[in-house]
């Protein structure tokens, strides 16, 4: 499909790229007949460039392995005065949680959050990093108690046989 794109219309596969400053110089050789094979082959060699980074991130993007959450149940309280919501562990790492709740606001995205995490005896904290379709990803405070804590959730998960 990019193929085609490049060749017809290569201006638009800078901008799907997000690289606008690229797709207006790309208009601008394509508004001459004889320079649009120079900006059809500029633009195959930075989607090749593209989508091999694509690759190479989607090899390293993640710091820590992720363990399945399985559904277990958690309890998440956002912000420091709210009432803890019931839901299901999505997925566990060391620095972040995916959990599925119903009541999600786009106003939660980067305020302070508590999960209480199923074989944990303390909640451990962090901020909401994004929305998910289904619920909200944590990222989980960065010091040695939340560490600790997490390292055995996923210990406990692992030596459960649910991950």
């Amino acid at each position: 499909m990019w193929v085609l794109l490049v060749l017809v219309l290569p201006c638009a596969q800078f901008f799907r790229m997000g690289r606008p400053y690229a797709g207006l110089s790309c208009i601008l050789l394509q508004l001459s007949l004889v320079l649009w094979p120079l900006a059809s082959g500029w633009a195959w060699i930075a989607t090749r460039i593209y989508h091999n980074d694509e690759e190479i991130w989607a090899e390293v993007g993640r710091r820590y392995e992720r363990v399945p959450g399985n559904g277990l149940p958690v309890s998440i309280a956002f912000g420091a005065k709210s009432k803890p919501i019931e839901g299901t562990l999505i997925d566990l790492s060391i620095s972040g949680a995916a959990v599925a709740v119903a009541a999600v606001r786009a106003q939660d995205v980067g305020n302070l959050a508590t999960i209480a995490l199923p074989g944990a005896e303390v909640p451990v904290g962090g901020r909401v990093a994004r929305l998910l379709p289904a619920g909200v990803a944590v990222e989980f405070n960065q010091d040695r108690r939340t560490g600790d804590i997490v390292r055995g959730v996923i210990q406990g998960i692992r030596k459960s046989g649910k991950a």
